[in-house]
C-alpha cells in the first residue's frame, strides 16, 4: 500500500495538536536585564517543574525558581496543574488555586486570569528556528488606575515570554524568556534577528581591516604614521557575542 504525506498534513497536525504546559522536567531560562541599574542586576534566572504533590485532592507538579532575585537561591513558587487547556497554580500561603493561563480560547475572546482581564488579539503558528510554536497575542484591558495597558505573548506549552508569573510588561521590566525545554528538547528559543538587509554590507566581519595614515607636523618636519584597525576574534560581554 502507499502512504502519502505532505507539508500540509504536517501543518494541520501542528494546528490541531495541543501542547500541554504542565510537564515533569520542564525548564525555563529567563533573562533579567535592567539597563538603568548596576551590572550585578543583569542575570539569568530559571524555573523548573519537578516533583509531584497532592493539594486539595488535585495532583500537581511543583514549580521552583533559581536566582530569580540574583542571589542564587532556589525558591518554591507554587504547585501547578492543567485541566482542559487551563493552567492553575496553588501559590504558597494561599487557600485556593488561581487560574494562570487559559489556552482554551479563540481570537476575540475576553478571558479572566489571575493577572487580570485579557483580550485575545491574535493566535499565530510560527517557525521558531525550526520549532513550530503557537503564539497568543494578548491585550491587557484590566482597569487599574494610573496603569497603561499592554500587548504581550503566551506560547502554547511554554507560557509568557516576559515572566512566567509576572507576564505583563511594565516600565523598567526587562524580563525576557530566553529558552524553554523539556528533558533537553528545545520547545522555544530566543531568535536573534538577522539585521542584514538585501544590499547592505556588514561592518563586523572577521578579518576586515581598515588602514589609516596619521599625519602630523613637528619641528623637524612633516610626519606620517600608518596604522590599522582589525576585526579579529570574538568576545562575550553581558552574554552577547561581539567581534
Amino acid at each position: 500500500y502507499f502512504v502519502f504525506t505532505s507539508d500540509f498534513d504536517d501543518n494541520k497536525e501542528t494546528q490541531d495538536d495541543y501542547h500541554p504546559l504542565v510537564e515533569e522536567g520542564k525548564h525555563w531560562t529567563y533573562d533579567n536585564f535592567m539597563p538603568l541599574r548596576p551590572a550585578e542586576y543583569d542575570h539569568y534566572y530559571y524555573y523548573d517543574l519537578r516533583g509531584d504533590t497532592l493539594i486539595a485532592g488535585q495532583q500537581c507538579l511543583k514549580m521552583y525558581s533559581e536566582n530569580r532575585n540574583n542571589d542564587n537561591t532556589i525558591r518554591y513558587e507554587g504547585a501547578l496543574y492543567e485541566v482542559n487547556k487551563k493552567v492553575y497554580c496553588f501559590f504558597p500561603q494561599k487557600d485556593k488555586e488561581e487560574l494562570l493561563y487559559n489556552f482554551d480560547c479563540t481570537v476575540g475572546d475576553t478571558i479572566q486570569v489571575n493577572i487580570g482581564k485579557l483580550v485575545v488579539k491574535d493566535i499565530q503558528t510560527k517557525d521558531n528556528g525550526g520549532i513550530a510554536i503557537r503564539e497568543y497575542i494578548l491585550h491587557d484591558v484590566s482597569e487599574y488606575e494610573g496603569e497603561d495597558d499592554f500587548d504581550f505573548s503566551w506560547i502554547e506549552g511554554v507560557g509568557a515570554t516576559k515572566d512566567f508569573f509576572a507576564m505583563i510588561p511594565m516600565w523598567g521590566n526587562y524580563n525576557n524568556l530566553n529558552a524553554c525545554e523539556l528533558n533537553g528538547e528545545k520547545l522555544y528559543q530566543t531568535i536573534v534577528p538577522d539585521l542584514t538587509e538585501k544590499g547592505y554590507h556588514k561592518m563586523g566581519i572577521e578579518g576586515k581591516r581598515w588602514n589609516y595614515i596619521h599625519y602630523y607636523m613637528e619641528e623637524d618636519g612633516f610626519h606620517e604614521i600608518p596604522y590599522s584597525y582589525v576585526v579579529k576574534g570574538d568576545t562575550i560581554i553581558n552574554r552577547t557575542t561581539y567581534k
